[in-house]
């Protein structure tokens, strides 16, 4: 059974997520479950994200294992947002309390960053871009002065990006030695072999264990050195994680939750006990679970 011991853990997908939870919060979560760091992101949804039904979550997994099946995930996933980012009437009725979701077209990082400016090396983030706004590459340069910010975030799915024109991003992550974060999508948005070619000595973290094409982004990435993957969200459950650890190995995997998203205690606060439960197997060695919780993020992290 795994051991946490204070200092060692790191989450590296959470949210700041101010209608869920604040900074002070997330910081004491981490004091309190004994994490060195929480990277969190800017929210996804304006307003209030409402949590996904565990029966839709369970379903697009169903059809996201077999490959048979995929064809039909892609087509819901093509349903569920309108031309304005509003998630549809239809799809509201599998969120908890039917609630609606907006897409975040331009993160605001800024507001992020002026929040965990107290907690130091408690609290880094991802700065999350969208490909397709007009980014100035000199005053991102300026910004990853910051020695709060850990890497790039690009959210494929969400902006609907062609992972085969972010050289630019990419050649930015080399110059800076940053690590770069992405969530992969359908169709020209899961271009892995494009994103490997971009991304030579550039490390990359493919979010929610390759969602949603897991075992072929494995294949793809798992004798590419510089990829890897987080274990993070209800977008995998057990069997996935399990899977995902015997084909990439712990060298490849990382530790993430979706803090403070889904997993929660009796008194509805964010368990990382149970997100810990999650990654623990009896095949893991103390090197394997080193590698998940905190070794493999040391290694590609730019300070």
């Amino acid at each position: 059974m795994l051991k946490i011991t204070p200092d060692d853990a790191i989450d590296v997908h959470a949210y700041l997520d101010e209608s869920r939870i604040t900074a002070v919060k997330l910081d004491y979560l981490a004091k309190k479950n004994n994490l060195r760091t929480i990277i969190v992101s800017p929210p996804c949804t304006k307003d209030h994200e409402p949590d996904k039904s565990p029966v839709m979550y369970w379903v697009q997994r169903l059809l996201l294992k077999t490959s048979f099946f995929n064809i039909f995930a892609e087509w819901i996933s093509n349903s569920f947002y309108n031309s304005n980012g509003e998630l549809r009437p239809i799809w509201r009725l599998f969120t908890r309390k039917s609630l609606d979701l907006i897409k975040i077209i331009h993160p605001d990082n800024n507001h992020i960053l002026k929040e965990i400016a107290p907690y130091k090396d408690r609290l880094k983030m991802w700065y999350w871009i969208n490909p397709l706004d007009d980014i100035n590459i000199e005053e991102l340069e300026k910004k990853f002065l910051n020695s709060q910010i850990f890497g790039l975030k690009i959210h494929a799915y969400w902006h609907d990006v062609d992972l085969s024109n972010i050289d630019k991003y990419a050649e930015f992550c080399r110059k800076i030695n940053c690590p770069l974060y992405v969530i992969l999508g359908y169709g020209k948005a899961s271009n892995i072999p494009a994103l490997i070619n971009s991304c030579k000595d550039v490390n990359v973290i493919l979010g929610y264990g390759g969602f949603p094409i897991y075992a072929k982004a494995w294949n793809q990435i798992k004798n590419v050195s510089n990829f890897y993957i987080d274990l993070t969200s209800f977008h995998l459950d057990r069997s996935l994680i399990k899977k995902a650890l015997k084909t990439l190995g712990s060298e490849k995997c990382i530790f993430g939750t979706d803090c403070p998203y889904n997993f929660y205690d009796a008194s509805g606060d964010f368990s990382y006990d149970k997100t810990f439960k999650r990654t623990t197997f009896n095949f893991l060695s103390p090197q394997d679970y080193k590698n998940i919780f905190r070794d493999n993020v040391l290694k590609i992290s730019r300070h």
